[in-house]
């Protein structure tokens, strides 16, 4: 071979590499776009073959704060779902942004329903129901969580001036969501999911609770202040017995930034109901950490109460009849405030900050709140 054939050859070997590599790069490229976009953009994890399983626990409403706490709760083993992965489920139609969320917590799976609801289609097969469906068929349960006011519209009422809806489709994918789920009176001709797996899990935390007695046939509460005690001033509220506050209303006055708008109270039990079943606990009336103006007024279908306050005016708990695993609370065991030590708090204006943990430990009701979540932990597993 010469020295013009060497460089020839040399020359085609070094361009048969260069376009070889150039076909590489690129493929490379679309792998990582695709991962990309799969890892930033709205998810659609129970779609992918290897997901599809049973092993989930699917949070519902999954935002920043919402998982910051279910991260603590979980990392602490206060929540043990065993070898459930947690899936975030969420609404194309919410007003929330979750590209963020979905880009911070990797170790999450994220689900997202794609949107065209109509509020006159919440309790009946729709254009969410298969997605809907989709979701149930690969978990074991399934967690909705706290949040605002519901329009009334849901539940056949007039809004009130004092009602607050700041996201309404949220509140109608997720009450027609709970609705496939549990069934319920507006429409008993529908089959309910829950049919097929009677011991699937669903838990509702406030307004969590709220959207399952609504999605079931109920009715809300409005305004507690109002409706239930005549109270129509924060003054009159706020001098009022401790236990019928139900929201810290001192945050209302704007001048106190630290006071939030939660407030600790105690419940009563019912006897032989799921919570008094359930919690060891030697404490019968717990305090629990709650911030809500709105409460069940009719029980949806078959629930029933398994806790009240004190008095008895407002439902803090509640149970499904024929489904032993469908539980509802009115109060907030998932926030870190009450397992962490490090943060102070305080309730109202005159007095000293205090560690959340340790004023739930001197009222004897920390045990409660970690048997509550053993409870919910057992019925994932």
């Amino acid at each position: 071979m010469n020295g013009g054939q060497t460089i020839s050859f040399t020359h085609g070997l070094f361009g048969y590499l260069w376009i070889n590599l150039k076909i590489m790069l690129r493929f490379l490229t679309v792998l990582f776009l695709l991962h990309i976009s799969f890892n930033v953009f709205p998810q659609d994890y129970f779609n992918h073959k290897k997901n599809q399983n049973k092993n989930h626990l699917v949070i519902v409403h999954p935002t920043r704060s919402n998982l910051e706490r279910y991260t603590f709760l979980l990392s602490n083993h206060i929540l043990d779902p065993g070898k459930n992965k947690i899936v975030g489920l969420y609404f194309e139609d919410e007003e929330y942004d979750y590209t963020e969320v979905i880009r911070d917590y990797p170790e999450f799976g994220f689900h997202m329903v794609p949107g065209g609801l109509q509020p006159e289609d919440i309790y009946n097969e729709n254009n969410a129901t298969e997605e809907f469906r989709k979701v149930f068929r690969y978990s074991r349960g399934i967690i909705f969580n706290g949040g605002p006011d519901i329009p009334p519209s849901t539940y056949n009422a007039k809004a009130r001036t004092i009602t607050n809806v700041e996201d309404p489709n949220r509140h109608f994918y997720e009450i027609s969501f709970l609705f496939h789920l549990v069934g319920g009176s507006r429409n008993n001709d529908f089959t309910p999911f829950l049919k097929t797996r009677p011991k699937y899990m669903v838990f509702g935390i406030c307004l969590g609770m709220q959207s399952m007695n609504v999605a079931a046939g109920g009715t809300l509460i409005q305004d507690i202040p109002s409706d239930i005690y005549n109270q129509h001033t924060i003054d009159e509220i706020v001098s009022s017995d401790p236990d019928a506050m139900h929201r810290n209303y001192y945050s209302d006055y704007k001048l106190y930034p630290e006071i939030k708008s939660y407030y600790l109270h105690q419940i009563e039990f019912i006897n032989g109901r799921w919570l008094n079943r359930k919690i060891r606990s030697s404490n019968s009336h717990p305090y629990v950490f709650s911030s809500h103006h709105q409460a069940i007024k009719d029980l949806g279908q078959d629930y029933r109460a398994s806790a009240t306050s004190m008095d008895g005016l407002i439902i803090e708990g509640i149970e499904h009849m024929k489904f032993p695993n469908v539980i509802g609370i009115q109060f907030h065991p998932e926030v870190d405030y009450l397992y962490k030590s490090d943060r102070s708090f305080r309730f109202t204006p005159g007095e000293d900050n205090f560690s959340l943990l340790e004023k739930i430990k001197e009222l004897d009701s920390y045990e409660f709140h970690l048997e509550l979540w053993k409870a919910v932990s057992g019925m994932i597993r």
